[in-house]
Formats: C-alpha cells, structure tokens, sequence
C-alpha cells in the first residue's frame, strides 16, 4: 500500500527535523501543510518546520533559536542568517544556597500561604478524607497537633463577644451523664422553675419517661401514656387497678372555731353542711360557689372535698412523736367517744381541709378569705405539702395491701388495726362506707413494696381448726365493718404541720437503702424495718364506684319516683344516685384516695406501681369519669370560669388546626348549618339572648348561665308544667337561664363527639321513630333556608363507651326548652321490665348531630340527678 501512495511534497520524514545549528532545539507541529511551530533557547539557526503533510501529523524537534513556521523546508545549499541572543550565555553550573538565598521572599510567601487556609475550607477540612473525624469540627483535640494551633484561631474567630470574654477559670460544662442524674436534674428545675412558669410534681421524672407531658393550670402533667393503652386502661379498670397521681388537687386548710368555720363554710358551699357533718369520719363532697346574693344564686366555682380533723382528746395527752396517729389505749378511745357529741362545741379549735381542683385553687382561695367577715377563722393554702394518689378498680385494695405495711405497735390504736385488716380482707372498695377515712401509720413503702415489680402471693388457704375459726371470727368483724364504719379510726398526726416537717426531714436516700441490700445476706430480701426508719402517717379515703340505675334501697341510690299507675310521687329525686353503666357490677369504678405528706411521692408511687396499678394521665382519668357516667371538671361545668378558659384555649387551638387546611380539604360550616363549630354558646342555648325583660351583655349572658344540679321539685315541675307550656305556649320565668345536665346515648350507629349539638325532635321526626326504632334519623339539607328543628343543648365530653357498647356522652341541656318538648317525648320515671322498679329521673328522645356531619342521630337523654356531681 505504501508504493501505491503518491509521493508528498517536502520529504518522507512526516516528524518534521530541526535546522542545523548550535546548541539550541526546535520543535514543531504539523496539524495543517506548511505549519509548524519551534521552540528553542540558545544560539543556533532558525527552527525546523514541522510536517508539511495536510493529513497527518508531525512533530519536529531540533536545535536552534526562535522557531519559525515555513510552507517549504529550507534549501540547505545556500547560506544561512544567524542572529544572536542576548540571553545565550547560560550558566553551565547552579549553586543552590546562592539561588535560595536570591528568592528567600518568594519561597517564604510559598509556605505560608501553603500553611494558611485558603477559600472557604475549614482546617480539618483540608486534610485527607481518610484522615476526617466527625467530631473534628467542634472539638479541636481531635485534630492533628500540628493543626491545633490553627484549629483555636479559627474557633476563636466564631465565638460571641460575651464568650470571648468569658473568665479562664470557669467551670467546664458537666456531661450529659451527670445533667441527667435525678438530683442534678431536680436543682437544675430549681433554678430555671420560675422563668418555665410551671411546678413540677414529685413524680415528675418518672411520668416525663413514659407519658406526654403539658402544661396546664400552672403545672406540668402528665396528659397520656406513649403507647397506646385506651383499651388497656379499660380492661384494667374492669378488672385490675389504675393509678394516678391527683397532687395537682391542692388543699386549703381552713381552722378556727367550730361555729365561725361552719358559718364560713355553709356560705359557699353547697348542699349546707349540717353539725353531725363534723366527725370527721368521712370526707363530703360539695360544690363551692360564690355567696349567694339578693339577685340569685352565686356562681360556681368548682366541685370540691371537705374533711375535717377528727378530734380525740386522748391524742393530745399521748405521745408527742411526730411519727404516728396516738398512743392513748382503747379504754381511753372508748371514752373519747362517749364524749364525742359534747367534744363538739361551738368554742372547739377545728381544722379542715378542702381538696380544690387545679384550675380553680387561686379562684378557691380568694373566695374562702373573702368569705370570713368576722375575721376569727384562718384560711391557709397547703398545694405542695399534701400529696393525693387515686386507686380505681376491684383490685385496688390488692394493691394497697402489696405497697403498705402499717405499723403494728403501741402507736397505733387498736380499732385501726382492725379496719385495715377487714379492708384487706374483703378486697372490694365498694363494700365499705362511702367516703370513709381511716388513719394509718406504715413503714417505708420501699423496704416492703414487691421487689421488681413482682405481686405478691396471697394469703394460703386455712388448713387447720384452729385458723379456719381465726378466719370466721375476721369474716364476722367484715361483715361489721361494712354496716358500721368505727369511730376514732381517722385521728393522725398528719394534720400538724410540724409533724409532715419532721416525717419530710426523715426520707432517707435510695443509696442507703441500696447499700443495706447490698449488705443482707439473702440477695433481693426485704429489709427489716429499724428503729432509725420513718414511719409515715397517712389517710386512706373511701372512693365511691357508680350505682346502678335501678331505684330503691340505700347505699345512695335512688328511691322510686313513680308509682305503678306511672305517676310521680312526692319522694322526688334523690341527691345520691350516680348511674352506673348497665352490664356492670356494683360499685363500678370505686377505689381508694390515699393523702400522703410531700417528699414521699416518689416512694408511694412505685410502691403502687409495683404492687400491680397502671398509671394513667388525664385524658384516662377523663375517660373513666365518662364511663362512671360523673362529669369531669372543668370540661363539663359550663357555668364555671375554669370551664369557659378551658373551652376558650381549646377553641383556639382547633381554630388554628383548622386554618391551617386549604378550603378545600376542611368542612364548611356555614354551609353546613354550624355557626360556632369550636366553642358552644351556653347562654344562646339557655334563653338569655331571647328574653325582652333585660338586655343581656355577652359576659353577663356567661355569668347569668346556671347548671341545676340540686333539683329538689324541678323535675317534677318540668314534667307537671310541660302540657300547660305546650297549650300557652309561654316560656317558665324560673328556668330561663338554667342548664340541666345530660346523659345522651346513642343506640345505633355513631359517636357524639364534644361540641356536638342536641335538637328537639319534631312530630314528624318522632313518628318516623316509632315506626322504625332501628332509624337513624334524618339528615340536614343545606339547601333550606332554616332548619324546623330547634337545638336545646350541646355535648362536653362524648366517645365511643366501651362499657356500654355504643356511642355515650354527657352534655347540659336547657330547661326551658326541656319542658317545651313535645308531647310524647318526654318520660318521668321508666318502668325497668317486670321487676316493679323504675329507672330515676326524667328521660327523652332528642336528635344528636355532629360539627362535622349532616346526619341526625336519635338518642336517648337522661337527666342527670345530685349525686352524679359529687363522687
């Protein structure tokens, strides 16, 4: 192929060649014909061109001076030009101290911006990437030593100026490790408590590891466990025990003399308190309201307890040791109650505590001193020094029994003993007295309480004579027990205050203890109590469960209404009778109420923790009050001013949860029929807004606003006054501004959710209903102008019951529009099958519908009586 190929013009060499000459080299390339580039120093000739090929490259190299570039290679048989360079006498020998020395400036400025960093890395940015630590860009000992220096500087530069003058010999910040130690976290909360704006219980740090905590009322609470446990905490309602921490109740103590703390009292408590109230043996339950006034009656404030000191002249001659309830013998216990009712004078020095709800203690505590005129009684708040913890189900007792040793000496009385051992023997809450108190002195929880968390066994089975006779004789002081609750079994120490100081002082830390136990030769043994040990007083406070709905006989519930024919009697409504849901066993939700001296919270709680109680927040402890059927404060007291601050932050929160959706994925409630879907108007639903007699302000409207809750003969009066409203078709003046309390079911399907409107449903609606009972009402169309169906109330608190099976709220209802229902739905006083008993109270058939759905949905609303507010 090679001799096919034509012969190119300027030689066969296509490198190109340089031209002959002295020491110098060119070099050329050839890329286009008769191009080329020479490079060269020195003298000698001209360069050579490079390849003249057009198509193939060519490099050429070779001595001489200034390249040049040719078309043609040079014709070597002619002379040549040679020109001569000032810089070709070159140096043939190179001293390197001489020529450091000359650019010593250019090599330091070299290696200091070689030391320096440049752009935008950081110093441990510059090294390897292999070489790259983490941690490198906040902690300069993890760089190289050699890069520490430039590490500070570069620190240096980011700090603050209140940093950089920070003094050298400032502490070192601690660790995590030590931060998040319990007694390091707790004086850390002491220094930054009051800016956080809230108080820590107790059993904060425990509650804080396991629960959603918020903020509400002043406090930090506990709102929900992180797991799920709806269903867990009703299962162990039902069958086990829960257990809550209700320190945020804070206790006012009121003392002075018997007469003037009682005149005090019955100005703003309701129902009055009578003498015999003042034995101090059981704990009351009352509604505190502002002073009644010639306008009507005050406004509420808050369902509250009262207990007074039970009084035992005994005690006070007995030992003054701050550690247990008195060392009088039984004789003498026998004599002081002999003298109880002249023990009870008008000139006596009483005391008494009144448990407060969080919301409404500062509120409670202003009325109380606003209300002694006289001055000779002394109102003194105790929130922090008195601790309450709440036992609910059938095995709160078994629990109690677990965590609790009671001290079995001479401190204690005798009749004290025995109570607790007919409690624990009978196990159910619900056996016993209502609202009984019993006054006990028991060891450290934590040397007696289950060792990790492990229940104790109970108590074998008698096997010989001798202990099954022990066993009728304590069957038979139960029995008495539970008929008669004895007198002088609540006298403690536990209201003086310098005792609580000294049981307080006396907490010894968890070390010592652990230290014992490190030193018992059984490894895991409980520990002996010592004389050195605290022995602690507390109060233990009977909690009634729910009673059924059925009438008749005592233990408060409610004696019939009506008589066969089916009209009502003059027996009225009792002021005891809490429903209970049906299918339950008696005295659902009952429990103990344990009142416990602060700075021992912490070693009750895991005592009742690991006795088997499952702790709840307050969404359970809300949950189980539906249950109960009992309204819960402050959500279903509408008439309170804790109620509407609750419900205005609620609403605003929903308000801004609700905005934050684009219209098109959020309800419209205007369209919908709903003009306040946050928040109820109670004085709308009341009658307020209608009347012409006085022109109501918006605040007077809220403060005018009455839950009946005492009815006396008001049901009754509904009922005989309902035809006589219905033919005049006039409102009653006396229930004008007066709400009624409700539970609403819902047999079928759907849930009433709070906010949840009730209407009064017409004739038409009605006889759909008795046609077809499994209806489930009619819907709302948005497209007539006004609905026939006129609301009379609305929802607090509703769910899904998981006791009843079916969608179970409480809500208040107007009373005047109550008795303005038609004819036929309303009842007073329902016939319960054939067992000859009736259902308490007035019930109706009213339409429940949702903020968010069309839907009517028939339910059957039951009047709320007395006791349902007291439990």
């Amino acid at each position: 192929m090679d001799s096919k190929r034509p012969r190119r013009e300027g030689g066969s060499n296509p490198s190109g060649g340089g031209a002959a000459g002295g020491g110098g080299g060119g070099k050329g390339n050839g890329k286009e014909p008769g191009k080329g580039k020479g490079k060269g120093s020195g003298k000698g000739a001209q360069g050579g061109d490079g390849a003249s090929s057009s198509w193939k490259k060519g490099n050429g190299k070779g001595g001489g001076g200034k390249g040049g570039s040719g078309k043609r290679r040079p014709q070597f048989g002619r002379a040549q030009r040679v020109e001569k360079d000032s810089t070709s006498a070159m140096p043939r020998v190179l001293h390197p101290l001489e020529f450091a020395e000359a650019r010593a400036s250019e090599i330091k400025s070299m290696v200091k911006s070689l030391a320096e960093r440049n752009g935008t890395k950081q110093v441990h940015q510059t090294l390897p990437r292999h070489m790259r630590r983490r941690a490198m860009s906040y902690n300069v000992k993890r760089l190289p030593v050699r890069l520490r220096a430039a590490g500070l500087r570069e620190t240096s530069r980011t700090l603050t100026p209140s940093e950089k003058h920070k003094g050298k010999n400032e502490k070192h910040k601690k660790s995590r490790r030590h931060r998040r130690r319990l007694e390091n976290l707790r004086e850390l909360y002491g220094v930054r408590g009051g800016k956080a704006g809230h108080v820590w219980l107790e059993t904060h740090m425990w509650h804080a590891k396991r629960m959603h905590m918020a903020t509400k009322w002043g406090l930090r609470l506990a709102v929900s466990p992180c797991e799920k446990s709806a269903r867990a905490a009703h299962r162990a309602l039902n069958n086990a025990c829960v257990v809550h921490d209700a320190s945020h109740t804070g206790m006012i103590e009121v003392s002075g003399r018997r007469g003037a703390v009682l005149a005090v009292l019955n100005a703003v408590v309701s129902p009055p308190l009578d003498p015999e109230d003042t034995s101090g043996e059981v704990e009351l339950c009352r509604l505190l309201h502002h002073p009644h006034s010639a306008e009507g009656v005050g406004a509420a404030v808050a369902p509250v307890t009262v207990l007074w000191r039970q009084q035992d002249e005994a005690a006070r001659s007995g030992s003054t040791r701050g550690a247990g309830p008195s060392t009088a013998p039984a004789a003498a216990a026998a004599a002081a109650e002999r003298d109880a009712p002249s023990t009870y004078g008008g000139d006596v020095e009483v005391r008494v505590w009144v448990g407060v709800p969080a919301p409404a203690y500062a509120e409670a505590l202003d009325l109380l001193a606003d209300a002694d005129t006289d001055g000779g009684v002394v109102v003194c708040g105790r929130r922090g020094e008195l601790l309450r913890f709440e036992l609910t189900g059938p095995q709160a007792t078994d629990v109690l029994r677990r965590a609790l040793a009671p001290e079995r000496t001479d401190a204690a009385t005798r009749r004290q003993q025995e109570a607790w051992d007919s409690i624990t023997a009978v196990g159910s809450a619900a056996s016993f007295r209502r609202r009984a108190v019993l006054s006990l002195l028991v060891v450290d929880p934590r040397l007696t309480a289950c060792a990790q968390g492990r229940p104790a066994r109970p108590p074998a089975a008698p096997t010989t004579a001798a202990e099954r006779a022990d066993q009728l004789v304590a069957q038979r002081k139960c029995v008495e027990l539970m008929a008669t609750w004895p007198s002088g079994v609540a006298v403690s120490t536990v209201w003086d205050e310098a005792t609580r100081a000294a049981v307080k002082d006396a907490h010894v830390p968890v070390k010592v203890l652990n230290e014992r136990r490190q030193q018992a030769r059984t490894p895991g043994a409980v520990l002996a109590p010592t004389a050195a040990d605290a022995r602690v007083p507390i109060l233990l406070v009977q909690r009634p469960g729910a009673a059924p709905f059925t009438s008749g006989g005592g233990g408060g519930r409610a004696t019939r209404t009506t008589n066969r024919e089916g009209q009502p009697s003059r027996a009225g409504v009792s002021q005891h009778a809490c429903h209970q849901p049906r299918g339950c066993q008696s005295g659902y939700g009952s429990g103990w109420d344990i009142i416990v001296p602060a700075g021992w919270g912490m070693a009750f709680w895991l005592a009742f923790v690991y006795g088997g109680g499952r702790a709840i927040g307050l969404h359970e402890r809300r949950a189980m009050s539906l249950e109960k059927g009992v309204p819960s404060f402050p959500y279903d007291y509408p008439d309170t001013v804790s109620c509407r601050v609750e419900a205005a932050a609620e609403a605003a929160e929903a308000r801004k949860k609700y905005n934050r959706r684009p219209p098109k994925r959020r309800v419209n409630y205007a369209r919908v029929g709903v003009p306040t879907p946050f928040h109820v108007e109670w004085a709308a639903l009341a009658g307020l807004s209608h009347t012409t007699e006085r022109q109501w302000t918006a605040c007077e409207q809220e403060r005018a606003v009455r839950v009946t809750r005492l009815y006396g003969g008001l049901l009754q009066q509904i009922v005989t006054t309902q035809a006589l409203v219905m033919a005049a078709e006039v409102d009653i003046p006396a229930l004008i501004g007066t709400l009624l309390c409700v539970h609403v079911s819902v047999g079928g399907r759907g849930v009433p959710r709070p906010n949840a409107t009730v209407y009064a449903p017409t004739d038409a609606d009605l006889q759909a209903y008795s046609r077809s009972p499994t209806l489930l009402g009619p819907r709302y169309a948005y497209k007539v102008a006004r609905s026939e169906r006129v609301p009379i109330g609305a929802i607090t608190t509703g769910s899904f019951s998981l006791t009843r099976g079916h969608g179970f709220a409480i809500g208040c209802v107007s009373a005047a529009a109550t008795a303005r229902l038609p004819s036929g739905c309303l009842r007073y006083g329902v016939p319960l099958g054939d067992t000859g008993r009736y259902r308490t109270g007035v019930e109706a058939t009213v339409l429940v519908r949702d903020v968010n759905s069309l839907q009517y949905r028939f339910a059957t609303m039951v009047v709320c009586t007395g006791g349902a507010f007291y439990d």
